[in-house]
């Protein structure tokens, strides 16, 4: 009787085991979903946002460590040192693409909590960037690529996936 109790005891405690892994499971893949799955559409206006890209964020109220948007594609056109990359240079580049916003990484640049943008995948603690908006999909980012290589001013000008990344609130 001892041993029967032994091993029901044993095969319970198994399945709890694997009912609380499938939890951690289930809650490790719902944080990183609300984490990464965006939620705001970003709008490519030129004469939106000042030098941050312009974000229309859902509706839900949740409260969240950053908020994302929905993943896009843009065309990195300069690589500078952390903070250095300007508004005046931003401008100048906008001019060649009046249908695309041109914008730039200035998040800890600055305690101007409009310049708070972080972009997903590109940059480091050690650069920032000047890029433009090149489309939701990776056909229209490799289409606007050649535009930009047309211009001859920009040789290292690459396409990034990305993501607006800004501190939650």
């Amino acid at each position: 009787m001892k041993q029967t109790n032994n091993k029901l005891s044993g095969f319970i405690n198994i399945k709890r085991a694997i009912a609380v892994f499938i939890l951690i499971i289930l809650t490790a893949n719902f944080v990183a979903a609300q984490r990464n799955s965006g939620g705001g559409k970003v709008n490519p206006n030129p004469n939106c946002g000042g030098s941050d890209l312009c974000v229309e964020w859902a509706p839900d109220n949740a409260a969240r460590d950053e908020y994302r948007s929905d993943f896009f594609y843009a065309v990195i056109l300069k690589t500078t040192a952390k903070c250095a990359a300007t508004e005046k240079e931003r401008l100048k580049f906008q001019v060649l693409f009046p249908k695309n916003k041109v914008f730039l990484e200035e998040a800890a640049c600055n305690d101007d909590a409009e310049k708070r943008n972080s972009y997903s995948g590109i940059g480091d603690d050690k650069h920032s960037f000047i890029a433009v908006y090149a489309g939701a999909t990776k056909a229209e980012a490799e289409k606007f690529l050649q535009i930009v290589k047309a211009t001859k001013k920009f040789p290292g000008a690459n396409v990034r996936r990305t993501q607006v990344v800004v501190a939650g609130t």
